[in-house]
């Protein structure tokens, strides 16, 4: 407990060197000194190092990068950008190498949605290697060695760091990412800096690990919800995404989820998966796609991925997924009834196939019973068997079954066989 309000002290005061700068009075004034003799060439004034620009599209873009059972998410838009979480320890190489991707030198904001290690893991790496200009953190805290690393990395490049409340609103170029959540609880979940990012039509709700107790404070707050695409809380956990808040969200068409593949969490549940099934979502998901990007000109956006087909839809209508809906159904409806006749007609020709082989073999088994009952004619010497009328029958005719021909050694008449 002690260790925990020790950092809890550490941070506040972190924070507050941030937003005040050195105080006045602990600046120090040097005694005055004697001339010195110059005896060497006078030294260049030091040469002010450009800062680095981004070179990325104008477009909105959103990178939701595959970091494994963890988050971190880049938003881009004319010239500048928003880091939100970085992943783990280990991925922040990962973060760094997408970042460079997309030639982002500077963030004007990193977030931390929350003190977990699969949120800020990688969130020194960041802080250590580019231009940040602003840090975003809930006000709860963390005793854990990586949340230390964070602060220290913040204390060191001396960036100012922010506890934001419900309602403030961050510019990324010309998009909007607004806080809907940023609780002050023991549970660091919920603590989560949830956001709704706005560009043009376009709407993306990013729920950090927030969970059922910060979803209900968002809904009571009376928030707009409303989106195009909602990136789902705590991996798809069934701990998050509550019927009611996905009700009032009501994504237009688009679910993400950032999980790792065959994670111990079991995430995303399936309970979760079939809340999004009945809500007709398509979900695109980082364990199976990787890195998912959603670019948007405000008017229509695209989600696409490594493998898949890019998707495009229309910004805010929801109007178009009922219609998108009611084609899918239509044409699955249209398949099933096709796929129907088509096993219908297979059967039916096997059975007729089946049914004509058995009158086949049942008109051979008659022959073929028919001929062994056949009568024949045999002669007193002779050793063949005849049919009736037989040139060789003048002399003498004995009738006989050809079975009985064939058992006695007879053999058929070349002349009338």
């Amino acid at each position: 407990m002690k260790k925990k309000r020790l950092v809890a002290l550490w941070f506040a005061v972190l924070l507050s060197l941030s937003a005040c700068g050195t105080p006045a009075d602990t600046q120090q004034v040097s005694a005055p000194q004697e001339p010195s003799v110059q005896t060497s060439q006078p030294v260049a004034a030091p040469v002010e190092e450009p800062q680095k620009s981004n070179t990325y599209s104008d477009k909105l873009e959103i990178d939701f990068i595959d970091v494994g059972q963890a988050d971190s998410i880049l938003i881009t838009n004319k010239g500048e950008a928003m880091l939100v979480d970085a992943g783990t320890n280990e991925a922040g190489t990962t973060v760094l190498a997408e970042l460079e991707n997309k030639g982002v030198s500077t963030l004007k904001y990193a977030v931390g949605t929350h003190p977990h290690e699969d949120h800020i893991g990688g969130l020194d790496d960041v802080i250590n290697t580019l231009d940040v200009q602003n840090v975003l953190l809930p006000a709860v805290t963390n005793t854990t060695k990586t949340y230390a690393s964070v602060l220290d990395a913040i204390e060191a490049k001396k960036v100012p760091t922010e506890t934001p409340k419900a309602g403030n609103v961050y510019k990324i170029g010309d998009a909007t990412a607004t806080v809907l959540s940023c609780l002050d609880t023991d549970d660091l979940n919920n603590s989560s800096i949830v956001l709704k990012v706005q560009y043009g039509n376009t709407s993306v709700l990013l729920q950090g690990d927030a969970e059922a107790e910060a979803e209900q404070a968002i809904l009571d707050s009376g928030a707009n919800i409303d989106c195009d695409i909602i990136k789902l809380g705590h991996h798809g956990s069934n701990t998050s995404t509550s019927q009611a808040y996905l009700d009032a969200a009501d994504p237009s068409c688009i679910a993400i989820i950032s999980c790792g593949k065959d994670n111990s969490y079991g995430h995303p549940h399936q309970e979760t998966l079939d809340k999004l099934s009945a809500a007709k979502l398509d979900v695109f998901r980082t364990d199976e796609l990787g890195t998912i990007e959603v670019t948007s000109d405000g008017t229509n956006y695209t989600v696409s991925a490594s493998g898949i087909d890019p998707i495009t839809h229309v910004a805010g209508d929801k109007i178009a997924r009922a219609k998108r809906q009611a084609a899918k159904e239509a044409a699955e409806k249209a398949a099933a009834e096709k796929a129907a006749a088509e096993k219908a007609a297979a059967e039916k020709a096997a059975a007729d196939a089946a049914a004509k082989q058995k009158a086949q073999e049942e008109a051979a088994a008659q022959a073929s019973q028919e001929t062994k009952s056949q009568t024949v004619y045999v002669t007193k010497t002779g050793e063949k068997y005849h049919r009736d009328g037989c040139q060789y029958l003048r002399k003498s005719k004995i009738a006989i079954s050809l079975d009985d021909a064939k058992a006695q050694g007879y053999t058929a008449c070349s002349r009338c066989w």
